[in-house]
């Protein structure tokens, strides 16, 4: 197998999981801030789907991608919406997300996840799934079943939705926490940005590009720590 595609690749998602998982846990010491505790699970969520996707772009057979390594990275793909939300809501309003949504949301993650778990036993999620050798790599390549869509459709509601709560606070914040604010927002938009490019394949190679997108989020959610204090003037 060629692996002077793949391989580099696959490191650079190991780095960027292990740089989530630093900032996790700098996140989680600073718990006490508003927002700091749900950024920190978001954080390991992404750090979760980075460090399956860097396992399933250097495979070359598929049992293992259904079977285990999926299985690893929804862990991660399912928690992001979840966290997503609960962050915005606690970061803009100083309450946590009221306990009925979480369980919506939790729920739904749930499901999609036995979904994904059972997707050998139907269609509805992976159809014809199977890896194609694209530009240097094992791609899973396969045809999108009905949930996979309403996955898609989930992950953007929430994306859009946590986008217009964290914009609506920054533009009413005063001059100490409007930085901060916008650094947040702009962080926010790379993951709803490659959803979207992913969901109308927009690039010709089927390529999860999600977990490049979350690069951006990372790192300016790294500058807003520690070059403007993210967690140093919210409370």
């Amino acid at each position: 197998m060629d692996t002077s595609v793949a391989l580099p690749i696959s490191i650079s998602l190991f780095l960027l999981a292990g740089l989530n998982v630093y900032l996790s846990a700098l996140s989680i010491y600073r718990r006490t801030i508003r927002g700091a505790t749900e950024l920190s699970f978001l954080l390991l969520a992404m750090a979760f789907y980075c460090g399956g996707y860097a396992l399933e772009i250097i495979q070359t057979e598929l049992d293992p991608v259904l079977d285990v390594i999926l299985r690893f990275e929804y862990i991660g793909i399912i928690a992001i919406p979840v966290f997503v939300l609960s962050f915005a809501y606690k970061y803009t309003t100083g309450r946590v997300l009221p306990p009925v949504i979480y369980i919506m949301l939790i729920a739904i993650s749930m499901f999609f996840y036995l979904v994904l778990w059972t997707v050998r036993n139907h269609t509805l999620f992976y159809i014809n799934p199977r890896l194609e050798y694209q530009a240097g790599f094992y791609l899973l390549v396969f045809e999108r079943g009905v949930f996979y869509y309403v996955q898609l459709i989930y992950q953007q509601i929430i994306g859009i939705a946590s986008l217009v709560m964290l914009v609506r606070y920054a533009l009413q914040s005063h001059s100490k926490l409007r930085k901060q604010a916008w650094i947040i927002v702009i962080g926010t938009c790379f993951p709803v940005i490659g959803i979207v490019c992913y969901a109308l394949n927009i690039f010709t190679v089927r390529f999860g590009i999600t977990p490049f997108f979350l690069t951006g989020t990372v790192l300016f959610l790294a500058v807003g720590i520690f070059r403007f204090g993210l967690f140093e003037v919210v409370s």
